[in-house]
Order: C-alpha cells, then sequence, then structure tokens
C-alpha cells in the first residue's frame, strides 16, 4: 500500500508536467501564426493604401510598384471600378479568371457581404479624384 501514494503523486506530476508542456506549445504556435500574418494586419489598412497610391496617367490608371509588392506578397488582388460606368478600369495582375470586369449598381452593393465569386473581398468606398 505504500506505492499507492507513490503512484499518485507520480501520475500528478506527469499531468502537471503534460499541461505545463501543452501551454507551452499553445503560446509558440500562436506565436508563430502571429508571425506570419500580414505585417499592417487589416485588409482595410491594406486597401486603403491601395487607394492612395492610384494614380491616373495618360495610359490609364496606375499603382505604385510598391504597392503592387506589397499585395503580390499578401497574395491579394485588387481592382479599380469606375463609379459612373461600373467598368473595371485598373486590375492587378494576379486578378482570378472569374471575377467580373464590369459590374451594376446591384452587384457593387453585393460586395457588402464580402464575397465575389465565392472569394473574400474587401470593399474600400474611396472617394479621390484622380487627375
Amino acid at each position: 500500500m505504500k506505492s499507492v501514494p507513490k503512484l499518485i503523486k507520480r501520475f500528478v506530476g506527469i499531468l502537471m508536467l503534460s499541461s505545463l508542456v501543452i501551454l507551452f506549445m499553445n503560446f509558440i504556435i500562436i506565436a508563430i501564426i502571429t508571425a506570419t500574418q500580414a505585417p499592417n494586419g487589416s485588409p482595410w489598412t491594406t486597401a486603403e493604401q491601395a487607394a492612395e497610391s492610384m494614380v491616373k496617367s495618360e495610359q490609364g490608371y496606375k499603382m505604385s510598384d510598391e504597392m503592387i509588392e506589397e499585395l503580390n506578397a499578401q497574395n491579394v488582388w485588387a481592382v479599380y471600378i469606375d463609379n459612373a460606368t461600373g467598368e473595371c478600369v485598373w486590375h492587378s495582375d494576379n486578378l482570378p479568371d472569374t471575377v467580373p470586369l464590369k459590374y451594376t449598381a446591384s452587384d457593387i452593393a453585393n460586395t457588402t457581404r464580402g464575397y465575389i465569386d465565392g472569394r473574400p473581398f474587401q470593399v474600400l468606398c474611396k472617394f479621390k479624384k484622380l487627375i
């Protein structure tokens, strides 16, 4: 009977050690996941920066090369839709083929659900006069 308390102490020790190891591993996994996320941490910020970097030139609309590199690094795509016509006047090179290039007012309203063609979509309504 002297071995029963010793056995219980051993099991409790193993349980406590296992709990600490699991807790420590959770913190490591959370740190790894957090470190691999987008540096600005928000799709709104990325969309806002993309809108700010858009300029109009004689050839049409253009986005800065740094912003295009950031979009590619985050594996996201962007479109610029003319408010008057609903036409896509600019899009990034990695735009999926299934994403439409012409939108109606109803289509734009439906993007508030956050999806175009079943793909996550971040809408930024930025009224900026491009000269």
